[in-house]
């Protein structure tokens, strides 16, 4: 199976990434970690342009770019244990947010705190395409998601937990961090 290339700029630290996928991969949406700052980049894969040598090789694209029809959520981390401002912009469909930990297993957005009330795997964040908006849903946690300060419901059985809309503006809390929700 034919690889492709590209360089992107990471959107954190913006230095240089060189990206490897498969073909069939153009134009899809995926994560990978920056090699600097080990943050995770959201990028769309652009479209081959060169396979003159076996490996489809492609011209630089906006780290973070998605169809312009498709709206982006941009999370900014307003207030956590460690005061250290963090800022996330998503794309992708389905997302685990939670609290950063030391292990190999870490939710899509780790957030760097020593806030023990937030989980590991907090919450779920969907996007839905048919309506271009974003969801979020409590993942179990032991000291529930809120937005705008009302908890989400929830239940035994996760599947049945509420699942909220979010708006501009909104703000999530997630033990004792709170988020800014940006839709872009």
């Amino acid at each position: 199976m034919k690889k492709v290339i590209f360089k992107e700029n990471c959107s954190f630290c913006n230095k240089e990434n060189t990206i490897v996928t498969t073909e069939g991969s153009e134009g899809k949406s995926i994560k990978n970690k920056c090699f600097h700052c080990k943050k995770m980049m959201f990028l769309t894969v652009p479209v081959a342009n060169d396979t003159s040598n076996g490996n489809a090789v492609t011209n630089k694209t906006k780290v973070g770019s998605v169809n312009q029809t498709e709206k982006k959520l941009s999370l900014l981390v307003l207030a956590s244990e460690n005061n250290k401002e963090q800022h996330f912009e998503i794309s992708q469909p389905f997302l685990t947010i939670g609290r950063k930990n030391n292990t190999t297993i870490q939710p899509d957005i780790a957030i760097e705190t020593e806030d023990t009330m937030m989980s590991r795997a907090h919450a779920l964040i969907k996007r839905n395409d048919k309506n271009n908006t974003f969801s979020i849903q409590d993942n179990g946690s032991l000291n529930h998601t809120f937005i705008n300060e009302e908890k989400l419901k929830t239940f035994e059985d996760k599947s049945r937990n509420e699942i909220i809309v979010l708006q501009n503006n909104d703000k999530i809390r997630l033990g004792r961090t709170i988020i800014q929700v940006t839709i872009l």
